[in-house]
């Protein structure tokens, strides 16, 4: 390996970081723009039928009498692969798992050829951390409100709104 190429393997491996961290923040931004959207109609919602909410440390908290609901949105530490987001609801105390399901547009994302080398696939990731950053947006999302059941495959429940969620929730 020549000395330029070595330069060059380390300008972009710093340019793949930086942009990364500029994606990894993008994520973060879309996910609070959920988290923001699902709460505002958590809320009115809960209002709506009589309940007194209000915020708490984690997220929010509606009473009816004896009867408390609370929507926790997944922290950023707790997001992992497979799950772009989530939400815990607990209901009289009961953990109840909601799962957002995005529909992504814009960020169409390609695999560098097989035969790359390291300088062409630093480029390429580059180039899909570009097109990351400038064209994807959630163009829609739904909540998988279905249960995990130890060792066991389940069907989505994928719902529209969180009032279709609570729906489901409190039957």
């Amino acid at each position: 390996m020549s000395l330029l190429n070595a330069k060059r393997i380390a300008d972009l491996t710093e340019q793949v970081d930086t942009e990364s961290k500029k994606l990894v923040q993008k994520h973060a931004g879309l996910r609070k723009g959920i988290t923001d959207e699902v709460s505002n109609a958590f809320a009115a919602h809960m209002e709506k039928h009589g309940f007194d909410v209000s915020k708490t440390a984690q997220g929010l908290k509606a009473s009816y009498k004896g009867l408390v609901l609370e929507l926790k949105p997944a922290n950023e530490e707790e997001v992992y692969i497979g799950c772009y987001h989530s939400f815990i609801l607990l209901v009289d105390g009961k953990e109840k798992f909601i799962r957002v399901v995005p529909k992504f547009t814009g960020g169409k994302t390609e695999h560098p050829p097989l035969q790359a080398d390291k300088i062409e696939g630093l480029e390429h990731q580059l180039a899909q951390i570009d097109i990351g950053l400038n064209h994807l947006l959630i163009e829609s999302y739904k909540l998988d409100c279905s249960q995990p059941v130890k060792n066991q495959r389940v069907q989505p429940d994928l719902k529209d709104s969180i009032d279709e969620v609570l729906d489901v929730f409190l039957a």
